[in-house]
Formats: structure tokens, sequence, C-alpha cells
């Protein structure tokens, strides 16, 4: 489904691709395709953000959910919005006004640190960095595991 959000002359201000999925015994609501692409934000007309900045784009938020819950083969009882950028384009992404929380793997303005194994575990916890230590043993058993790194110009 795709919601179209208009201003009061009937422009098209934004877009947002959503879709409906089941998850075990839960419909959630998702953004449509987000399985298969990164993109996770409404299509924004040019300075619809500036327009729709914090307790603005929540008042609509809240009326969109509600206007959803009306439409009977629309129900969900779960949103899932994951992976949302902070900006469309040169914009402001109005959807991270929600209350979100950062995507653990997201690396879209991830800063690199000055070494790898302080990033690496400010990213990764402790049990998953001890299964990819197991994994990386086992490996070796079977044969040499090494890391090469190469630089070359494109």
């Amino acid at each position: 489904m795709i919601i179209i959000g208009r201003d009061e002359r009937h422009n098209i201000l934004f877009l947002l691709p959503f879709a409906i999925s089941s998850m075990g015994f839960v419909r959630q609501l998702t953004w449509l395709g987000s399985e298969l692409c990164d993109y996770n934000a409404p299509l924004l007309a040019p300075g619809v953000s500036a327009r729709l900045k914090g307790a603005a784009f929540g008042l609509l938020w809240q009326r969109i959910v509600q206007r959803l819950r009306c439409e009977t083969d629309l129900q969900f009882g779960l949103i899932n919005l994951e992976k949302m950028p902070d900006r469309v384009g040169a914009q402001c992404n109005p959807m991270r006004a929600l209350s979100c929380r950062p995507h653990r793997s997201g690396a879209y303005v991830t800063q690199l640190g000055s070494d790898w194994a302080t990033f690496y575990k400010s990213k990764r916890s402790t049990p998953t960095r001890a299964r990819a230590r197991t994994k990386r043993r086992k490996l070796s058993e079977i044969g040499e595991v090494r890391t090469v790194c190469r630089s070359e110009r494109l």
C-alpha cells in the first residue's frame, strides 16, 4: 500500500510505501520491500522536511496510524519500520522524529574509530564475538584462515 500525503491544495508532499506482513502470529506494518532493499524511507517533495518537523509529523503520524487501523483488511499489531536513514536525499527524514532506536547493524553513518578492535566490540555483543571466534577456530582446523587486504585503484 502507498500512503499519499497531500497539502491543503492537494499537492503531493510525501509517499509512504508500506506493506502488511506476517511475523508468526503477528501482522506488522513494514516498509514495502524492506527485505529486498535498504531504502526504507518516505519519498519526499522538495522542502517537506522543513514543513513536517518533530511534533507536526508526530501528530500526522498518529492520524495515519488511526486511519490505517480503521481498515479491516489492513489490521496490524506491530509497527516495524527498520533501517530508516537519517536523511532522504538532502532532507531530514521526518520519520526519524518518531521514537526510534538505531538499527544495530546500521552502517550508513557509522563513524570509524582509530582501531578495529574497539569498533568491532562496539557493534557486536560478547556472545556474537564468541561465536565468530568459535567459527574461525573450526575453519582453521580444516585449513589455513587468513585475511588478505589489497589496495587497488579503480
